[in-house]
Formats: C-alpha cells, structure tokens, sequence
C-alpha cells in the first residue's frame, strides 16, 4: 500500500503544472507556445484564424495573412505568466515592436481579479493589433476599448461568425455601480476623462470599460444610431469636437442617446451580428513541436524582455535572464539580436557592440545580423560625422537585409530611415520601402512617422499631411505629439 501511494504521488508530480512541458502551434499566421496544454494551444491557435478572418470581412476587407506571424504566449497561471511580465491582477498582456505584435496570456479560468478570460483578453488585444497593422486607427478611447470588447466577444460555428454576446464581467459593473455620465465617456479621447482631474482607480477604470463596451454595443446595432456613429468617427477623426459633434451628428442631446443606452441595458436584449464566413475561412495546417528545456529559457527570456522595461530593475533583470540564456546558447542569434537592438534602442551602442560582433562570426548572412551592422555603421556616423563611403556601407547592410528578409520590418524601416536625418535624395525606392514597413510593422508611432517624413521628403505633401495630423493628434504621448506637430509644421 505504501509502495502504492509512492507511485501515485510520483504520478501527480510528473503531471503538476510547474513541470509542464512547452509545445508551440504554428499557423501561417500566428506562433501559439507556452506550458499550457497541447490542446489548449491548438484551440487557440484555431480560434485566431477564424477571428483574423473575421475581423477582415467584417471591415469589409479581404482576409490577408498576417505580415510577419504574432507570437503569443499561453501560460497555465499567475505564476507562470509572471516568467514574462511581472504584475499583479493582470490576465493578459499586449505590446507591439517594430517587428512585430506579442501577446502573453493566463489561460486558467479565471485570469485576473475582474473575471477576464484569456480568451477575452486576447481577442480584445488583437482588435487593437489588427487596427494598428491595418490603420492607422484613430479613433476616442471609449469606442477604441468598446469595439475590441464587442468584437472580442466572437463565437465560430459552422461556417459563421458571431459577436454580441453578453459579457457578463461587464454587465456585473454595470448592475453594480454608479455609471458615469455619458459625457464623461464622449470625452475620453485620448485617456479616460478624469472627473476634477484627479487619478481613476482599478474600479472606475473597469466602469469605463464596461460603458463603453455596452454603448458600442447599442450605437452599432441600432441601425439609425449606427449610421449616425460612423459619421460622428469621421467628423472627430478629421479634428471635430467631441461633444459638439455628437450632438449635431447624433442629433439629440447627450442625455436623450444617455436614457437610450440605460434603457437597452433595462431590457437585458441585446441582438448578435453573425457574418458567413464559409468563402474566407479554411482549417489552418497545424506544425507542432515539443519544446526543450533550452528553448523554454529562450523563448521566456525573449518573450519577457518586450514587457516592463521602463522600469530600470526589471529591465535589468530581463538583460540578466537574456544573458544567462545566451550563455547557453551562445550562438543563437535571435538572443545576440534581442541584446543588441535593446541597447541600440537605448542609445548604447557600445554596449551593443560586442553583440554585433559575435552575430557576425556565428551568422554573417542572416538579415538580422546585416540590420545590426548597418546600426553599426550608423551609429559611427552620428559620433565622428558623415562619410559618404560610410553612409553608402551602412545603406547597402540594411538594403542586402531587406532583400534577404522581404518580410522584416526593421529592415525597410532602418534602409529608409537612413535618408531622415541626412540630406541624401528620396528617391521612389525609399518611398517603397517606408511604406512597405508601414505595411509590415503593428508599431503605432515610430514606423507611421518615418514614413510621413519620407512622404514629405518626396513631395508627397498630402500623403505625409494626413499621416502626421493622425499623429499629432491622436498619440497619448506628449512628447509624440510634439515631433508629430513640429514634422507636420515643416511641411
């Protein structure tokens, strides 16, 4: 009997989730690993293709693939989810970079404290990467966070797509608390507006968002009401005044579309949107691998350093655990990549540069390695002044990169930017390959922006206009905003 219970317990310690072996999905589209469950991957690696189709039709766009696939983590708990970003109450995790979209997610049943599935999660965030990568998306903070909650809520079922469904952590706040004004939500342009200027807490953040999802879900379902919408997203779009233009559009005042929307929600009815999608959506080919212990380091020190590194400890921490994988691994390139471009990123190119040299000795060809010497190059340009033999070699790394690698953001991003802050001829070929990293990169600030400036280099004034008055207008960042105006100035 004792012998017995030993195996048992040998048993459930083989299965205990911390010694959870990784898989990874792939799509064309998406790269779906972590230590949840081979099941559990393949579900969602399933489910995104059906949404990413979706969302196109939906846009009344053809489905395209994804330009570079979105890597997303899914990890069993708190904990394990904490290997990548290290904060409390939180079920999932969204960042872009210019190369690409990265999403970590919880998928036990409950993913944080307000009841959020990963699967909630998740989709909202890919709302937000599929708007920026196919923008530019401006749009007010409450339609924004409404939209990719409506959205979120999809459901595939033979051949069809459906979304409206009840969230019911939302419809919770709703019942429970005190709602905003409309008008408070109306104003949320940029940020959540802040009633007497002072800081929101957790709670009426999650009001916000439960507001906004219930009035996005009323104002695009009520045929009149949804007209009425779009007009009023293209007239703000354009520079109009929030809530002077939701009168005029909407025609009624603020509090007539407000006891509209308490009304709806009084019914507890609320009608789905269901699309066929039998044309655009086939199975997706499933690779799957088992993944070693050397490649779970790998991979959670790669993943992890996209998150949480403006704060100074923990960005140390996650240059440390990149460093303790490369030691490992000593010539992996996507880890002497990763160092690299973050110091580079940094402005410390010299910390950088012993990265650089070891990519080149273990890669020399691969596009990665070409991007990291051509930042090389630039960078020696910028501290003892231009030379056209050293412009011509930096140009020609970053052009052989984008060249080996058609689909690498950074490498058309990087060739182009080179012609920003110089005063070498645009020529059509710049254009392109600006505007084929703008076509590339999910990145909502730094790709749109060189291409403007490009544009503008190029005699595309109303291209570049059009770009840099989204910017300048739309970006929550103070100091973006700020280079925005000035571009949108020198034009």
């Amino acid at each position: 009997m004792r012998y017995l219970f030993s195996i048992v317990i040998s048993v459930l310690v083989l299965l205990s989730p911390a010694q959870a072996r990784w898989h990874e999905v792939r799509t064309d589209n998406f790269i779906v690993a972590g230590d949840a469950s081979l099941p559990t991957l393949k579900k969602f690696a399933i489910e995104l293709e059906q949404f990413r189709v979706f969302l196109a039709v939906v846009s009344g766009q053809q489905p395209t693939p994804e330009p570079v696939p979105v890597e997303v983590y899914l990890m069993t708990n708190v904990s394990s989810l904490k290997k990548i970003f290290d904060r409390r109450n939180i079920g999932g995790v969204y960042t872009t970079d210019i190369e690409k979209g990265i999403f970590a997610a919880n998928v036990s049943k409950r993913g944080d404290e307000f009841g959020l599935s990963a699967r909630d999660i998740l989709f909202h965030e890919y709302v937000h990467h599929y708007s920026y990568r196919t923008g530019p998306f401006y749009y007010p903070r409450w339609y924004r966070e409404g939209i990719a909650d409506f959205f979120a809520t999809f459901e595939y079922d033979d051949g069809v797509g459906e979304v409206g469904r009840l969230l019911q952590q939302r419809i919770d706040w709703l019942a429970n608390e005190r709602w905003f004004p409309l008008e408070y939500l109306i104003r949320s342009k940029l940020r959540w507006y802040k009633p007497n200027d002072r800081d929101l807490d957790a709670e009426e953040i999650s009001l916000y968002y439960a507001q906004s999802w219930f009035t996005v879900h009323y104002l695009q379902n009520n045929p009149k009401r949804s007209q009425q919408l779009t007009e009023y997203l293209q007239k703000v779009r354009e520079g109009g005044e929030p809530i002077a233009t939701f009168v005029t559009t909407f025609k009624a005042s603020i509090d007539v579309v407000e006891r509209e929307v308490e009304k709806k929600f009084e019914s507890g009815r609320l009608p789905l949107l269901r699309i066929n999608l039998e044309k655009f959506y086939f199975e997706p080919e499933l690779e799957i691998a088992e993944l070693d212990s050397d490649e779970e380091r790998v991979r959670l020190a790669l993943a992890g350093s996209y998150f949480g590194m403006s704060d100074e400890d923990e960005r140390a921490d996650k240059l440390a655990a990149l460093e303790q994988a490369l030691a490992q691994n000593p010539d992996d390139t996507r880890l002497l990549y990763r160092l690299a471009i973050i110091h580079f990123d940094a402005d410390k190119p010299d910390l950088a540069r012993p990265f650089v040299e070891r990519a080149v000795v273990s890669a020399p060809n691969k596009a990665e390695t070409m991007i990291l010497e051509g930042l090389s190059l630039r960078n020696d340009l910028q501290t003892a002044g231009v030379s056209v033999e050293q412009f011509q070699q930096a140009l020609q790394k970053f052009d052989v990169a984008r060249k080996a690698d058609p689909k690498n953001p950074r490498a058309h991003y990087e060739y182009s930017r080179m012609y920003v802050s110089g005063s070498a001829k645009v020529t059509e070929e710049v254009v392109d390959a600006a505007l084929l990293a703008l076509e590339l990169s999910p990145d909502p600030f730094e790709v749109p922006f060189n291409a403007a400036v490009v544009l503008g280099r190029r005699g595309y004034t109303e291209d570049a206009k059009y770009l840099l008055e989204g910017l300048a207008s739309w970006t929550s960042n103070l100091e973006r905003q700020d280079r925005a105006r000035r571009a949108l100035e020198g034009l």
